[in-house]
Order: C-alpha cells, then sequence, then structure tokens
C-alpha cells in the first residue's frame, strides 16, 4: 500500500474510531457505577419564650388609696404594730422553664416608714382559693425574706443575680408568694404621716 493510500485509509478511519469512543464513555457514564444515598430530613431550630404574668390584675397587694381596690391590703392608716398579709400567684406562661427570683425594682421612703416596716416573704403551694387578695389554703415550702426591714430589703435586693428565690418553676405551673408586713412597734414618733414605696419584681431566666 502506497503512503497516500494509507494517509486516505487513516483519515477514513478516525471518524468511526471517533464515534466509538464517544459511545463507550458515554455507556460507562450511565452504567458503569452503581450508588446509594441517605439524608436527615429538613432540620430546623426555634428559640424558646419566656414569659411570667401574676394574678394581681394590676393591682397593688398594699395600697394607701382611700378607696382600696379588690385584693388591696389598705395601708393608708397604719400605726405601730399593724400587720398586713397579702398572696399573690406566678405563672410561667412561655415556652422554657427556669429560675424565678423576686427582688425590688424601685424603692422610696419618707419619715423613715421604710426602716420601720418588716417584711417576710414565704414562697409555697395554694388551693383553687389561693390567690391575690386571699391566702387562704397557702402552704408555707420556703422563706425567702425573714422580718427584714423594706429599706434593707430593698437594698440587698435590686436585680436578678441578687434576688431571693431561685427555683425552677416549670412551663405551665404556678407558685404563690405571702407578704407579711408589720409596722415596728417601737417605731418612732417621727414616723407619723411617713410613707413608703415598692415595686416587687418577678423574673424568670432559662
Amino acid at each position: 500500500m502506497s503512503r497516500t493510500t494509507r494517509r486516505r485509509a487513516i483519515r477514513a478511519v478516525a471518524p468511526v474510531a471517533g464515534l466509538l469512543a464517544a459511545g463507550l464513555l458515554v455507556w460507562q457514564g450511565s452504567y458503569a457505577a452503581f450508588s446509594a444515598t441517605t439524608a436527615n430530613g429538613a432540620n430546623n431550630w426555634a428559640a424558646g419564650s419566656v414569659s411570667l404574668t401574676d394574678d394581681d390584675a394590676a393591682v397593688a397587694m398594699f395600697s394607701t388609696a382611700v378607696v382600696t381596690p379588690a385584693g388591696a391590703q389598705d395601708t393608708k392608716a397604719l400605726k405601730p404594730g399593724d400587720t398586713r398579709i397579702n398572696c399573690i400567684k406566678v405563672t410561667n406562661n412561655g415556652t422554657l422553664a427556669g429560675p424565678v427570683k423576686l427582688y425590688v425594682q424601685t424603692y422610696s421612703q419618707t419619715a423613715t416608714l421604710g426602716d420601720n416596716l418588716t417584711v417576710t416573704v414565704e414562697q409555697g403551694t395554694g388551693t383553687g382559693a389561693t390567690a391575690f387578695g386571699s391566702c387562704t389554703g397557702f402552704t408555707n415550702t420556703a422563706t425567702l425574706v425573714n422580718a427584714q426591714t423594706l429599706t434593707a430589703f430593698a437594698g440587698a435586693n435590686s436585680t436578678f443575680s441578687n434576688g431571693v428565690g431561685g427555683s425552677s418553676l416549670a412551663v405551665g405551673a404556678s407558685t404563690y408568694y405571702r407578704f407579711t408586713t408589720t409596722v415596728n412597734a417601737a417605731a418612732p414618733n417621727t414616723v407619723q404621716g411617713g410613707t413608703a414605696t415598692a415595686t416587687f419584681q418577678w423574673e424568670l431566666q432559662a
């Protein structure tokens, strides 16, 4: 075979060989591999929420109002030795459990009444009759503040970090508090006409 004839034969065969090679690659790509997969479905995350409510209906536990709001204890005309008691229920309405602490958010006094007013705070359980304005059925499980002056209590417990309590409150659960306040039986005459104001705050952190 002459050199010219050989070249012509190669040129004729080359396209056919190329098509065969391409077909082989396609066949291998389509049929040459076995495979298997596994997946762990659509993962997602959601942050919980914290929410505390109480049953005071926006009424103070202790009030000097001329017409005492329903459930509040009348403190408009206290004298040495007088005692006032009230209860309140706190409920976790969020989606996270966590420790609950009590502290005094704001406090003020005149004529040293707060220095002569002792506070006892008990935490406990209650019944259907236990609610704001009624301590019927209350059972003490822990005494958080024991006959401490209102001034001292407010000064020592003003934030969550130094608040009293700290037991965990489950989602949907309630806890009860009984407050007892007493005017010092030996309060000096200068306390006459004095006032004391405190905002009690409960906080849950999770």
